[in-house]
């Protein structure tokens, strides 16, 4: 059983030198548990007990394995299926997408196709701790956009975005038991009165402050007490402005059909303080979405604007292929 973080840390590197990962990819993987180990312990959770949140070693590496990037021949052999999902992902969402739109003219909501590109990389690769959290966005956006698509009713269908603080509180920001059921009841209640009101009266929108005041209250008290990590408390701060925001600019505009575009920043906020901040890759499936939408509700151009999506396979296709002439290369060079 390992005792300690610097235990924890020289098995971890072991085990990746083992599958050798390349030695740049295992030095962003140990800072990236550094870092998070140091978190809990700040919190004062054992060692014993972060062994058990944070898992075995192995078990790392398995969740790990989709992601990483071997030296050259071991990266042929490390080919399974979780890296085929992940390449295919992008050709089989265009081709799903042109189908739907030229045949069905579903251009919209068609175009749903390609957050399957990062929610396959996700389920494959993300730890398990961190997939609900991390997919949260993708899954309110798509019950969001078919719900208001197919009945119009944007409002007050932008409650589903609400799952995303839930799922954070429960699995993203490091708050007690007691903090999570209190402010996650409030939030759950606030939701139910809200949904059930809003047509009585607007100002119902009040209900919101208690599950708000209690979230800060208690996200003030573990900030005090320096349980959240800067990267976390930046995220978590992060999350919460880009939420008013989009309300602010939802119930002023009443534009509920066009303001759900702020909800994509979440998951580009989380990828920026990611350790993997530098993969253009990762926000393209993003951003894409925005550029289309900008085009087709202010410029009316939704044909030929659907042509924006094809960024997303040339993209994950020139990262694969650039990630493979690197691994190629420094093989090469360790041979000679």
């Amino acid at each position: 059983m390992i005792k300690n973080k610097e235990e924890f840390l020289k098995e971890l590197r072991k085990e990746l030198d083992e599958h050798d990962v390349l030695e740049s990819v295992i030095n962003d993987i140990i800072n990236d548990y550094d870092d998070l180990y140091t978190s809990y312990l700040e919190t004062g959770v054992s060692d014993e007990e972060i062994y058990v949140k944070l898992g075995s070693v192995k078990d790392i590496y398995k969740e790990l394995r989709g992601t990483l990037s071997y030296n050259f021949n071991e990266n042929i052999k490390k080919y399974n299926k979780m890296n085929i999902l992940v390449m295919t992902a992008p050709f089989i969402s265009l081709i799903l997408f042109v189908l739907l739109g030229f045949i069905f003219n579903y251009w919209h909501p068609g175009w749903l196709l390609f957050l399957y590109i990062p929610m396959i990389a996700i389920i494959t690769s993300s730890p398990k701790r961190e997939k609900l959290v991390s997919l949260s966005p993708f899954i309110a956006l798509i019950v969001f956009i078919l719900i208001g698509y197919y009945t119009n009713i944007y409002h007050p269908t932008w409650c589903i975005f609400l799952i995303i603080i839930i799922c954070g509180l429960f699995r993203g920001y490091k708050l007690s038991l007691y903090s999570q059921i209190i402010s996650c009841s409030l939030l759950i209640l606030a939701i139910i009165l809200y949904v059930l009101l809003y047509k009585n009266s607007p100002y119902w929108v009040l209900v919101f402050l208690m599950p708000i005041i209690s979230m800060l209250y208690f996200g003030y008290l573990t900030f005090f007490n320096n349980k959240v990590s800067n990267k976390g408390s930046i995220i978590s701060v992060a999350t919460l402005c880009i939420i008013a925001i989009y309300f602010i600019l939802s119930f002023v505009t009443k534009a509920w059909n066009v303001t759900w575009l702020i909800i994509l920043l979440i998951p580009i906020v989380g990828i920026v303080f990611s350790s993997r901040s530098k993969d253009i890759v990762l926000y393209v499936p993003l951003l894409a979405p925005i550029v289309f939408f900008i085009l087709g509700f202010f410029f009316n151009l939704w044909h030929p604007g659907w042509l924006v999506f094809i960024l997303v396979p040339l993209a994950f296709t020139f990262d694969k292929w650039n990630k493979y002439r690197k691994n190629e290369t420094k093989d090469t060079q360790e041979i000679n």
